[in-house]
């Protein structure tokens, strides 16, 4: 049977299980999908939205529970196919992630996940996989990955919590914030309870501090009320972190990871300012002036280390928006975004680029409030489409970014000969 084959018998099915679960007849059901009732079973393996819409809602399903079982079956990884043995494909998906070839390292994790035999390597072809979602910027399969990952049984104490700490990151990224640090918090909890020795053991925990940190930080924009509270937990997290990961590279040689450092010393600067211990001034020209040696004479940050200052733009818009205003805020973002954007574009990092955007219609939104002008937004082409992918990627800036689409000018790109 053909793949179209497969795709038609399952819509049937749908229909059938519509059937049942609505207690109706053909023509009944026919009437309430506004269909003729010769065509309740579509003579096709790709239906119209329309009758997607009519399945999800009759059988109460969400959309894309429909769509899945329509194009992929239970959405399972396929078996691995060719000669390729557990152990060469997992390296061969570590020398991807470190070159940053995420789309590649997904499809070698599944190939992993069809040759898995024991709850450990299912549950590591599980969190690779969700690693190179996350990678791409596309979180919500990254938690699918990770979950499924847990699913699995039995599953090794170590990757359990390796998983738990990717799971509330993904959470962190898709600005999640309860379940974030929920997990976190359950991490951090285990960890003080059972300090760790293996070095995978140890990287969830200061991953947790890590997440944990920043998911208080930004329910600081969430919760302005609890401030101070937010502030002081998050500031004593992301300390924790920076002095675990210290300890981490000292220990393993892992310099890699001085990137991640330098972005808990960025965030602990923005909790400064909130808590009265650092004026925002001062903090923003600590920033700005680190930021205009990133991509200046000196050659460009790698990894985790460019990512770092992409994030330190993050934090000092997050201190400009609480702190300055009008021509002064402006400029601040103006200045931060433009870098923002820079390093992202050239990390393709999803996050980044969210917050980028995010921070242009965060400002305009907060000069207009301010000022009772409306500030007219102007994109180009490339804008419009790193507005269009952010709204694909994070549920929480759909209604913004589609707002923005409509109301924004929209320049073409000049022609060329």
């Amino acid at each position: 049977m053909s793949n179209a084959e497969k795709r038609k018998e399952r819509l049937h099915k749908l229909v059938d299980l519509a059937l049942a679960y609505c207690s109706a007849t053909k023509t009944s059901l026919a009437c309430q999908f506004e269909r003729d009732r010769k065509h309740l079973y579509p003579d096709t393996d790709n239906p119209k939205l329309d009758l997607i819409i009519a399945l999800a809602e009759a059988l109460e399903w969400p959309l894309d529970a429909v769509v899945e079982i329509i194009r992929e079956g239970d959405g399972a990884p396929a078996p691995a196919e060719g000669d390729g043995d557990y152990e060469s494909l997992n390296a061969e998906a570590m020398a991807a992630l470190k070159r940053g070839e995420y789309a590649r390292m997904v499809e070698l994790a599944r190939e992993m996940g069809g040759l898995a035999s024991s709850g450990h390597d299912r549950g590591r072809a599980c969190r690779l996989e969700g690693i190179g979602w996350d990678g791409q910027g596309r979180y919500t399969q990254a938690l699918a990955a990770f979950r499924r990952g847990l699913e699995v049984a039995p599953l090794p104490l170590t990757e359990r919590l390796a998983l738990r700490a990717n799971l509330a990151n993904a959470h962190y990224s898709l600005w999640d914030l309860a379940s974030a640090e929920g997990i976190a918090h359950l991490l951090v909890s285990h960890f003080d309870r059972h300090p760790p020795a293996a070095r995978t053991d140890r990287g969830s925990q200061a991953f947790a501090h890590f997440v944990r940190g920043n998911a208080l930080r930004r329910l600081l924009s969430v919760q302005p009320e609890d401030a101070l509270d937010l502030a002081g937990r998050a500031l004593a997290d992301l300390e924790r972190a920076e002095r675990l990961y210290l300890d981490f590279v000292s220990d393993f040689g892992a310099e890699y990871l001085r990137g991640i450092v330098n972005t808990c010393r960025g965030g602990a600067w923005e909790l400064q300012v909130e808590l009265g211990r650092m004026k925002p001034q001062h903090a923003l020209a600590q920033i700005e002036e680190a930021l205009g040696k990133v991509g200046g004479d000196e050659p460009w940050p790698e990894g985790d280390w460019l990512e770092s200052y992409g994030w330190w733009c993050d934090f000092g818009a997050n201190i400009a928006l609480r702190h300055l205003h009008g021509r002064e805020l402006q400029r601040t973002i103006a200045v931060l975004s433009n870098k923002l954007l820079e390093i992202a574009r050239r990390l393709q990092n999803w996050a980044l680029i969210e917050r980028a955007v995010s921070m242009d219609y965060v400002c305009a939104q907060q000069v207009s409030a301010e000022t009772g002008v409306d500030v007219p937004h102007v994109l180009d082409v490339e804008d419009l489409k790193l507005v269009t992918g952010t709204i694909g990627r994070f549920p929480r800036f759909r209604h913004a970014g589609w707002r923005l689409i409509e109301t924004a000018a929209v320049v073409p790109t000049p022609k060329r000969n």
